[in-house]
């Protein structure tokens, strides 16, 4: 099965691609939050509020159940267990062990 593409993208050089991306760098720096949230509209067509305030935050945060966040803390620590465990293997001479 050949793969058809939809839509092809303008050709660009290598330098090409760093100037335009050192401008966006550039615009960017010089206009702020404005300006990449022009870009944003632009190159995603994204038009809806970038920025999240504290009270989104603490609204979304009250909908999620105790459950959940149990879940995810439990996920975490046994992720740093494993790489406690892969330090060890590196650097056996040192203790790499989480603290309660």
């Amino acid at each position: 099965m050949t793969t058809e593409y939809l839509k092809k993208a303008a050709s660009t050089g290598e330098d090409d691609t760093r100037k335009i991306v050192a401008q966006m760098l550039s615009d960017i720096e010089q206009g702020g939050e404005e300006e990449a949230i022009e870009y944003t509209k632009k190159l995603d067509n994204f038009n809806s509020n970038i920025v999240v305030t504290e009270d989104e935050i603490k609204a979304a945060s009250n909908k999620v159940s105790a459950c959940a966040r149990i879940s995810r803390l439990e996920g975490m620590e046994a992720h740093a267990r494993t790489g406690d465990d892969r330090l060890s293997k590196y650097f056996p001479e040192e203790t790499f062990r989480l603290q309660p």
